[in-house]
């Protein structure tokens, strides 16, 4: 080396690791310092463990009623905080103290491919979960009972720093911490593991019952099976409620079998999305892989709920050397790509079925302002027969009192109710041309109206011409009145419930238009013909009933 030859060297003392006790806090404190998720990886052990039920009893400051904090202030009960997790599983024996529950990042859970009794798959994997104390504790105490004997132990952070040390540092050493173990004889008690959680830390905060109580409703495998009692409640998952269910039920060739249920709610969600689990346990947030909940004209992502079940995220038979699921379980490793492949699929499942959802709801919603409009025309025919026979009695009274002379020099008190229709305005002259076979079909559609005007009978029929085509368009010749359902006044006008009012001042402006020589004359007979409707409501009004605000307009604008 460097010019000179290598001399022969000697083999020192192995190396091997040495770990900090700040590598607890490095765990613990990262990845466990909510309540809910701390108490939730406990609860896992006693599902591991084949308990058929875990209880929690939450005695902490934070957790308590106002009238339970006084209380135990007047017994004088101080610095009593604790949080105490049991289940009724097989427990643990002496080797399975030393050789599991001691034993950081063992996969031992896993050389069990099934419990005996309930033959689950059991969940845990990290060989960390019993860490999980000390992000929300400092003292974590330890019973268990296993065939008739019992064993005591307790892990305090505190008491571990007075361990041996070493390193430049002389941090205290992890694996040469002492942690007493008592046995008890323990004949008659059934089996099962009792943690209890002291010296909460003050820097999680308050506990709050009711999350963590949500919390684990939602993220375990609940069921006849295993249930979960937190301070005397059940953990019961809450139904969303939905008026669609669609399953899942597909084999990607990547990320395996894919299963679940995606949920339609009848309301908008303060969390869309499709929740994740593997071996039934929910893993992250509920997600839409990428969708935008506003993407889409009726919002109907944020009705999107549900779950989906992937075993290849932790398989049975192998593990991944690089594993999708987060070690915190709040997520996965989005760049895997068993992950990439399952986000990919679900994001297009979810867009087929928001857009299939958005066509439901427009189709839906058109068939609702179809029938508004249509029954809005049907009254808005009678006030123009009623507006035609109002003509028809002026015409008579001009008629008797001017009279008409015949060709025989007689006078005729008959009216003439003749009247010849005035030139349209000239920037109105010609129709906007309908392909003739859509007025084939608009005449084959059953009307949805008719009225009379100016002694001229006209069919209202209803048909959608784009957003682009006038609200209503008078075709004379055809004695027919077409009404643009797509043109955006009538929407406006069912929002604002005043439909009738849009609908008749849509075919009362053709008629003024087509039968007026000039602007104001057009504005004087549109207006005569408002006021005229305006009246009409009014007298119709059921008692009691207080007008739109447009209706009130019309009604003030008429006097």
């Amino acid at each position: 080396m460097n010019g000179k030859e290598k001399t022969e060297g000697h083999r020192l003392r192995d190396l091997k690791f040495f770990t900090a006790i700040k590598m607890l806090d490095h765990i613990g404190l990262t990845m466990y310092s909510k309540y809910s998720k701390a108490i939730s990886e406990l609860v896992v052990n006693g599902y591991d463990a084949d308990a058929n039920y875990v209880t929690v009893d939450i005695k902490a400051g934070g957790g308590l009623a106002p009238e339970e904090k006084l209380m135990r202030a007047v017994l004088g009960d101080k610095g009593h905080d604790k949080i105490v997790i049991q289940d009724n599983g097989e427990g643990m024996d002496e080797l399975d103290i030393r050789e599991g529950y001691m034993f950081l990042g063992s996969g031992q859970k896993r050389a069990v491919k099934q419990t005996p009794i309930f033959h689950r798959l059991p969940i845990g994997n990290k060989g960390i979960g019993k860490l999980d104390g000390f992000g929300i504790a400092k003292r974590i105490e330890v019973r268990t009972v296993k065939n008739g004997k019992a064993f005591e132990f307790c892990l305090d952070r505190d008491e571990l720093e007075n361990t041996e040390r070493m390193g430049k540092l002389k941090e205290p050493v992890l694996d040469r911490a002492s942690m007493p173990i008592m046995e008890f004889d323990a004949k008659g008690e059934r089996n099962g593991t009792t943690v209890i959680l002291r010296k909460l830390r003050p820097e999680c905060g308050k506990i709050d019952v009711d999350k963590v109580i949500a919390h684990l409703a939602h993220e375990l495998p609940l069921g006849k099976n295993f249930r979960v009692i937190v301070n005397g409640h059940p953990c019961e998952p809450k139904d969303i409620p939905a008026r669609r269910k669609i399953p899942i039920n597909h084999t990607d060739p990547i990320c395996g079998y894919i299963v679940g249920e995606i949920l339609i709610a009848t309301k908008m969600l303060k969390k869309p999305g499709v929740f994740t689990t593997v071996r039934g346990r929910v893993v992250g947030e509920p997600s839409l892989f990428g969708l935008s909940p506003t993407s889409f004209t009726y919002h109907v992502g944020d009705l999107i709920a549900g779950s989906a079940e992937v075993a290849s995220f932790d398989p049975e038979d192998k593990t991944d050397e690089m594993p999708v699921i987060k070690t915190d379980r709040e997520g996965f490793v989005e760049t895997h790509p068993k992950y990439v492949a399952y986000a990919d699929y679900m994001k297009k499942l979810l867009t087929d079925i928001c857009r299939e959802e958005e066509r439901k709801h427009q189709a839906k919603e058109e068939a609702e302002k179809k029938a508004k409009v249509d029954e809005a025309i049907k009254q808005v025919a009678e006030d123009f027969n009623a507006y035609d026979e109002l003509l028809k009695r002026k015409a008579r009274q001009d008629s008797t009192i001017k009279g008409r002379v015949d060709e025989t020099g007689r006078t005729v008190i008959r009216p003439d109710l003749h009247i010849e229709t005035k030139r349209r305005l000239e920037r109105h002259r010609d129709h906007t041309p309908i392909p003739s076979k859509l007025m084939k079909e608009i005449k084959a559609i059953f009307g949805s109206g008719r009225l009379r005007f100016r002694n001229q009978m006209y069919d209202i029929k209803i048909h959608p011409l784009g957003a682009d085509w006038p609200e209503c368009d008078i075709r004379q010749q055809e004695s027919l009145i077409l009404v643009n359902l797509d043109h955006p006044a009538y929407e406006q006008g069912i929002n604002e419930d005043c439909i009738e009012i849009v609908v008749f001042r849509a075919i009362a402006a053709c008629f003024a238009r087509n039968d007026s020589e000039s602007s104001e004359e057009m504005y004087e007979k549109l207006d005569e013909m408002i006021r005229f409707q305006a009246e009409r409501m009014k007298k119709r009004r059921p008692k009691g009933k207080k007008p739109s605000q447009t209706e009130s307009e019309l009604v003030l604008n008429s006097k």
